[in-house]
């Protein structure tokens, strides 16, 4: 869908509420890792559907410089919702008053051993954004339109072919995790069927799956 507007954007988001969830396996590979969120917050600026991500603080121990999305442990009692909104609030200062969830995408999972629910919201207006510092280094707004772009990149895992895609921003680059999670939003937005959660999973049994010796 060529020169993606606030209306689409809307209606898509809409119909994200009445799309299934598919979730990691529960005893799989997957069953002893923690449970994490993060947000995709999308507004219109200047009336341009954009993308909020962060770049996370240099001095940190995990990625530590790398582009992410405002995110982090699932507290107990807490849904992944409540932890995206909550995460968000800390990290970058965005009001959760102000976000609508719209629903949500496939579970992910991470290198650190997390499964990580994608959660999908808006704003009316984009919110002030507030990093916190040795957290976040800096907020970056990206339009969607340059999302649009990946350059794809194969490698084998485990005698499996698989293919990392990283966007290359005029404002940052986007790799791994963050980029799969930010271009399955875009699938959707654009209508666009392409399954990556299947990517996932086979991706997931190569790696923790030969760990525990299932491969």
């Amino acid at each position: 869908m060529a020169g993606l507007g606030w209306d689409d954007v809307e209606r898509r988001l809409a119909a994200l509420a009445d799309r299934p969830v598919r979730r990691l396996p529960g005893d799989g590979p997957a069953a002893s890792f923690g449970r994490s969120a993060v947000l995709l917050l999308v507004c219109p600026v200047d009336g341009v559907p954009s993308l909020v991500l962060t770049r996370r603080g240099v001095g940190l121990r995990q990625d530590g410089g790398l582009i992410a999305l405002p995110g982090g442990h699932v507290d107990d009692g807490e849904s992944v919702e409540e932890a995206a909104l909550r995460e968000a609030q800390e990290e970058v200062g965005i009001d959760r008053a102000v976000v609508v969830v719209a629903g949500r995408l496939d579970d992910a999972w991470s290198k650190y051993g997390t499964v990580v629910a994608p959660v999908v919201g808006s704003c009316e207006v984009l919110p002030e954004l507030h990093p916190a510092p040795g957290e976040v280094d800096e907020a970056i707004v990206v339009p969607v339109e340059d999302l649009r772009r990946p350059t794809r990149v194969e490698r084998e895992v485990g005698g499996h072919r698989f293919v990392d895609e990283v966007l290359d921003l005029p404002s940052c680059r986007v790799i791994g995790l963050t980029a799969d999670i930010v271009l399955a939003l875009v699938d959707w937005l654009d209508d666009r069927s392409e399954d990556r959660f299947a990517r996932r999973v086979a991706l997931l049994d190569a790696v923790h799956g030969r760990r525990s010796g299932r491969s």
